[in-house]
């Protein structure tokens, strides 16, 4: 500080909170320096505190405020699990203590004896528990836990906990994962821990709940350490597609333990169910488009278009991943018959046969759609295909001497339409295809 005139001046501290004293090394004086020193005579008082120096010199009064952080020592920490004596501590061992009063760490040591002269390990934890993985089976452990802070540690207790490490129940099981299908079984491996004395139980839990029945070459209500024996589900077929945990349970007296696989199931895919071309359609595209249902997890699908029902004759066959599909060539004209299979690594469905025909003979146009009739010649019913559906057409049959004779209006939506000509005489016919505003006219011949 400045006192260029070394002027008197007197120090004090105020507000200063119960069981804190402060003190200066010399008050007043007459120098430019001087040292506060504070002490704290109390057990609870903690954290930060805001005290407030002031200075007089002669009749002006100056004044600081100075913010202090108070620490206690840590209080004695009070160790919780294992319990003193407990001869059953699973592995891992969860060292577990109540939280001490100003501590903001925690020491641990782990011994052989209760002297602590054998020291297996030093630990620090900034929370109230600490995890130690490997253990021998044989022997007692000793443990203390204390708290410590930047200014001070708490005692190093004189009294320990000890326990013993309970020989592991846990079942191991092989494999880990198996992907299977609804019509395989499946089979587990499993050997029983070594060590423990006596026989051990084991149940079984599969998630998502389901039923499915385990049975097993060795009584589950007494595995005995060591052995080797099988678990076998021979029936998968209740459990749905999907994936599933399974969790034995093994248990002996007050130990408890369980060990986790997991298994998928896929089921063999749905039949596809063919929807273009439609049963018996007749098309006039030469290239025509395919399309089926999905048939769930699937792996590929196989199309197949032939000559004949019996697929002797096959036109073309194609491997796709997808439910539709484009003929990439021309069809002749003809009736063909055509299937999908799906395939996955379960199996194999097959659709029904479907036909269609691709008509090609004297195709006209209307509105850049193709137009074409048959049979050609009919003995009463005719057919009118277009390439694509139209919808506010309609038709009119006319003689050969341009009389009108009929006028059918569909009134909806249609792509191929029928007509009953069948009460007309012998004899070559026009029917005029009106759409919008263009009409089209077809050569019908009628025989009896």
């Amino acid at each position: 500080m400045n006192n260029p005139n070394a002027q008197s001046i007197q120090f004090s501290i105020l507000n200063l909170p119960a069981g804190l004293k402060a003190q200066f090394s010399k008050n007043p004086i007459t120098g430019t320096s001087n040292t506060l020193e504070l002490r704290n005579e109390s057990s609870t008082l903690s954290g930060f505190q805001t005290l407030k120096l002031q200075a007089i010199v002669g009749s002006d009064t100056l004044s600081r405020f100075l913010l202090v952080e108070i620490v206690q020592a840590p209080q004695p920490v009070q160790a919780l699990e294992p319990q003193n004596g407990d001869n059953l501590v699973p592995l891992p061992v969860q060292l577990r203590w109540r939280k001490g009063k100003f501590a903001q760490q925690y020491s641990i040591v782990l011994a052989r004896d209760a002297a602590f002269r054998d020291i297996i390990g030093r630990y620090r934890s900034l929370d109230t528990t600490y995890q130690i993985g490997q253990l021998d089976l044989k022997g007692t452990y000793y443990w203390k836990v204390w708290g410590i802070n930047t200014c001070d540690t708490s005692l190093v207790p004189n009294t320990f906990q000890q326990f013993s490490i309970a020989p592991s129940i846990q079942a191991t099981v092989l494999p880990e994962f198996q992907a299977l299908c609804q019509a395989d079984s499946m089979v587990l491996l499993l050997k029983a821990a070594d060590g423990y004395q006596g026989s051990a139980t084991l149940s079984y839990r599969v998630t998502p709940r389901t039923a499915l029945s385990l049975s097993f070459s060795e009584d589950p209500a007494k595995i005995n350490a060591g052995v080797l024996f099988q678990a076998k589900a021979r029936n998968l077929r209740p459990l749905l597609p999907g994936n599933y945990a399974l969790t034995f349970y093994t248990r002996q007296n007050n130990l408890r333990d369980s060990t986790k696989v997991s298994f998928s199931i896929t089921a063999a895919p749905r039949i596809p169910v063919l929807s273009t071309p439609a049963v018996s359609a007749v098309l006039l595209d030469k290239r025509p488009n395919f399309s089926w249902s999905s048939s769930g997890a699937v792996e590929r699908y196989e199309l197949e278009v032939a000559s004949d029902s019996a697929f002797l004759f096959p036109v073309w066959t194609a491997n796709l991943e997808l439910t539709e599909y484009q003929r990439a060539q021309d069809l002749a004209a003809g009736r063909y018959f055509w299937r999908v299979r799906a395939l996955n690594s379960c199996g194999i469905t097959e659709s029904k046969i479907q036909s269609f025909t691709v008509f090609q003979s004297n195709l006209s146009k209307i509105n850049n759609l193709d137009v074409g009739i048959e049979p050609i010649p009919s003995t009463g019913r005719v057919t009118l295909h277009l390439s694509a559906a139209i919808d506010g057409a309609s038709i009119e049959l006319y003689n050969m001497s341009g009389q009108l004779l009929s006028t059918i209006v569909p009134g909806q939506v249609f792509r191929d339409w029928t007509i009953d000509l069948s009460r007309y005489p012998a004899g070559m016919y026009v029917l005029r295809l009106k759409h919008r505003q263009s009409s089209v006219g077809l050569r019908v011949i009628l025989q009896r």
